[in-house]
Order: structure tokens, then C-alpha cells, then sequence
């Protein structure tokens, strides 16, 4: 099961494991010890631990967006060039049939990295500290231990939200690494047919195998048995990812 579970992982990125929510002991002001100056510099380190966690949800999100940028300018590219091949190729053969399936792949790819990474910019429940809790504090002591107490509590609710978004963009991330392979092949795939193409190694043993190649047509059986594989695959993604739901559930 575990070979299998790599298998469909190495083809269908699944997303990392939940961790398990850590119950954080929520900061109290009577419960903070320090008084004078180390009131203030706990309040300093309370809010760089803060400030930190928010600066990573930018990042994450900064992330998400590029991934969004730069997967729809690859769609509109390998949408175009298929089209252009389509309306000035009437022989569809093997090299043709690779790159339409090829750019069926990278578009899959791509549409799945287009979604995680909207997962991961959708709004999320975060806390932010709100000034107006403590602008009538007329003692430092009592403002510096409220102050202390919503940075930390702050900081600890913070964490779920954020690390979802983390686990988004990291699975984004796999498939957008899928889509940079499958792009190079197909890439790989195009130059070879634009050679055969445009005959630019004519006469040639190479060019006769290209050609050979590109006219090569598969058996029914064996389009039925790739058929058959395809959807065997299809349906241990599907119950894999029915298997890792109830898990992270």
C-alpha cells in the first residue's frame, strides 16, 4: 500500500498531513511575573513573535500570488501553441498525439495549482492587535502585562490559520514543479516535431525515424489496456484522497 500511495503521490501530489493542533495555555496578566524593565523587553520579544508570524502569512501569500501570475501566462502559452497546431496540422500523429497529452497534463497540473493557491489566500480567521484595548490604561505595568498577554495569545491562534496556508502553497508548490517537468518534455517533444516538420535534417536516417515514428498508430487493445490503467489510477487517487480526509477529519 505504501509503494502504491508513493506511486500516486509521485504523479498526484496529495496534501502534506495536518499537524496536531498544539492546546496553548492561554496568557493571563495576573500570570506574568516580570515587572519594570523586563515587562518591556518581554512585551518587545512578545511582539517580534508576532510581527514573525505575520510576516510568514505575507510570504505565504506573496508566494500563492506568483504561482497564480506565472501558471496562467504557461496556460495561455501551451493553449495557444496546441490551437496553432490544430489549425495547420491535418495528419495527427504520434509525436502530435504525445503533445496533446502532454498539454493535457501540464493544464491539469496547472488548473490544481491554480486552486491551492487560491486555498491559500482565502481569508482566514487571524487575530490582530487592536490599540483601543488599551489606550485607557493609565498604568504601565497593567498595560505592558495586557499588551504581553494579547501578542502571545494572538501569536498561538495564529498558528493554525497560517500553517493551512502553508500546507497549500507547499502542495502548490509540487505541482507547479510537476508543470516545469511535464512543460520540458513537451518543450522537448515540440522541437523534435518542429525538425520533422520543416524537414531540416531531409534524407537523413534520423529524419526517416522521426517519420517513422510520427506514423506509428497503437493496436485498440493496447489503447484499451492504457485505458484501463489510466482509470485504475484515476480511482486509487480518488480513495487515497477519501483515505487522507477522514484522517486529517
Amino acid at each position: 500500500m505504501e509503494v502504491i500511495r508513493t506511486v500516486i503521490d509521485l504523479l498526484w501530489p496529495l496534501l502534506p498531513p495536518m499537524d496536531t493542533p498544539i492546546d496553548y495555555p492561554k496568557a493571563r496578566a495576573n500570570d506574568v511575573g516580570a515587572t519594570g524593565n523586563g515587562l518591556a523587553a518581554l512585551c518587545l520579544m512578545a511582539e517580534k513573535s508576532y510581527l514573525s508570524e505575520s510576516e510568514r502569512m505575507r510570504t505565504i501569500e506573496s508566494k500563492a500570488s506568483m504561482f497564480i501570475g506565472t501558471t496562467t501566462f504557461m496556460a495561455t502559452f501551451i493553449v495557444g501553441v496546441s490551437t496553432y497546431l490544430a489549425k495547420v496540422d491535418d495528419h495527427i500523429g504520434g509525436f502530435y498525439a504525445v503533445m496533446v497529452l502532454l498539454a493535457f497534463l501540464i493544464c491539469l497540473y496547472m488548473s490544481r495549482v491554480l486552486y491551492l493557491s487560491i486555498r491559500a489566500l482565502e481569508r482566514s480567521v487571524v487575530v490582530v492587535v487592536d490599540p483601543l484595548q488599551f489606550y485607557k490604561e493609565t498604568n504601565m505595568d497593567d498595560y505592558y502585562k495586557k499588551l504581553i498577554c494579547y501578542y502571545i495569545n494572538a501569536t498561538t491562534h495564529n498558528h493554525k490559520p497560517i500553517n493551512e496556508k502553508m500546507n497549500y502553497v507547499v502542495a502548490a508548490q509540487r505541482y507547479y514543479k510537476r508543470v516545469l517537468t511535464t512543460l520540458g518534455l513537451y518543450a522537448m517533444i515540440l522541437f523534435v516535431f518542429c525538425i520533422k516538420k520543416y524537414d531540416l535534417v531531409g534524407g537523413s536516417p534520423f529524419g526517416k525515424v522521426l517519420e517513422m515514428i510520427d506514423r506509428y498508430h497503437p493496436e485498440p487493445w493496447l489503447l484499451l489496456v492504457l485505458m484501463g490503467m489510466s482509470s485504475f489510477a484515476i480511482i486509487l487517487v480518488v480513495v487515497s484522497c477519501v483515505c487522507v480526509k477522514a484522517k486529517r477529519n
